[in-house]
């Protein structure tokens, strides 16, 4: 079989064995491992000897085969460790006891990475308050990823110490201060702390979308919120008060980051929008879609209409009160 740079891809396990790798490396190395390892070299065998006035390869050949291959195997092992990482790196939620349900979707907008700047967490405090945060941090790449992972612990840590509201924000915010790479990166920013008897929630807005809040036999609605505080990383001394919201028996609520509602509407320059999510959360929703069919379908349509995938990283959750919806 003669294999050219060009169809390296079409070698079995070849594509499995170079994610991670650029595909001009790959293809390259691929063509040279494969290429060069056919050289027959029998073992018992005597090499034959080359003809006379012509160096001999067939040595030279197969260990340059073999470093190819040893690259591919190093390059692979490097993405599966990578891949680990990320994913461990993802939040665990924690809500045992709370008789609240929780559905996510994140995507990265980066090609083949697990983690993005977007960010987002939940907890049970032992008091029976459920915190719940999601955030994003502007730009995109691994920087900004690890400064979003940063951003989420530092949250988790901070709501187990007792810390809520303003002087919680005011933390993050000299988090990202120290741990930013240039003074032009902030962070968006939406906290709940929804109360033990679950029908009341405190929200908090750092330069945020608002939450939606969907009932079973009515329109979902932007919780109401008149002064939304700066993001994080934009002023020094920013205030972030918070804005009590009654929730009702049966409710559920969908936080998601800008990247869902900042795509195209066909080809011209007409973004989503909130007013957009909540019709197509309206039309979903009055059908009977809950949960994860309920995310997937509604970010399904919002990459239909944008015309294919949606360039910004995307994170959605979905909080549901099961308790009240039992009884």
């Amino acid at each position: 079989m003669t294999i050219s740079p060009h169809s390296a891809a079409t070698v079995p396990g070849a594509a499995q064995a170079t994610a991670g790798v650029p595909s001009s490396d790959s293809d390259s190395l691929i063509a040279q491992a494969f290429a060069l390892a056919a050289v027959p070299l029998h073992r018992g065998s005597p090499v034959p000897s080359p003809p006379k006035g012509r160096p001999h390869t067939s040595m030279a050949a197969r260990k340059q085969a073999n470093e190819s291959l040893r690259h591919l195997a190093e390059a692979e092992r490097c993405r599966q460790e990578n891949a680990r990482l990320q994913r461990h790196l993802l939040p665990t939620p924690l809500l045992e006891g709370s008789g609240l349900t929780f559905h996510a979707r994140y995507r990265p907008g980066r090609r083949r990475a697990l983690l993005s700047g977007d960010f987002y967490d939940i907890v049970r405090t032992a008091d029976g308050t459920v915190h719940v945060v999601i955030g994003d941090v502007c730009g995109h790449g691994p920087d900004e990823a690890a400064l979003g992972v940063a951003l989420r612990i530092a949250w988790r840590t901070l709501v187990f110490t007792g810390l809520t509201g303003q002087a919680l924000v005011s933390t993050l915010q000299r988090v990202l201060e120290h741990e930013r790479h240039s003074e032009e990166i902030f962070a968006t920013l939406c906290m709940l702390a929804i109360r033990p008897d679950q029908d009341v929630a405190e929200l908090l807005l750092a330069g945020h979308p608002a939450p939606l809040l969907l009932h079973d036999d009515e329109a979902p609605e932007l919780l109401p919120y008149e002064e939304p505080g700066p993001a994080l990383g934009l002023l020094s001394n920013g205030t972030w008060p918070t804005t009590l919201i009654p929730l009702g028996r049966q409710w559920s609520l969908m936080l998601y980051t800008d990247g869902l509602i900042e795509g195209r509407i066909g080809a011209g320059t007409r973004r989503l929008g909130q007013e957009g999510l909540i019709d197509l959360i309206a039309d979903h929703h009055g059908t009977g879609l809950h949960g994860d069919t309920l995310i997937d379908t509604t970010v399904a349509e919002a990459e239909d209409l944008n015309g294919g995938a949606l360039a910004d990283d995307v994170a959605v959750l979905l909080l549901t009160n099961t308790v009240a919806a039992r009884g």
